[in-house]
């Protein structure tokens, strides 16, 4: 059973729980975490943030940088891109 005691969900209500982004945010954040170390140690990551545009996270890897944002939806509004 999933349990964010902190958010106050479980499973049946965490559907429905105004903190879902933010916790899936930081899921994706502990998954990134776990595959850049295994696979490319060397690899940084990071967020963006200034007034205008946010990025969930910046991998800098090699001579690159990645913007990625997590969002739960699996389809997200365009709208929802605008600030990266």
């Amino acid at each position: 059973m999933y349990r964010s005691f902190v958010a106050g969900t479980n499973d049946s209500t965490i559907l429905d729980s105004p903190h879902l982004g933010h916790l899936w945010e930081t899921f994706v954040l502990s998954e990134l975490r776990k595959s850049l170390f295994l696979r490319h140690p060397e690899a940084t990551l990071w967020f963006y943030r200034d007034q205008q545009k946010e990025a969930d996270f910046v991998i800098s890897y090699g001579s690159k940088l990645y913007l990625l944002d997590a969002k739960w939806k699996e389809i997200p509004p365009q709208s929802a891109f605008k600030n990266l």
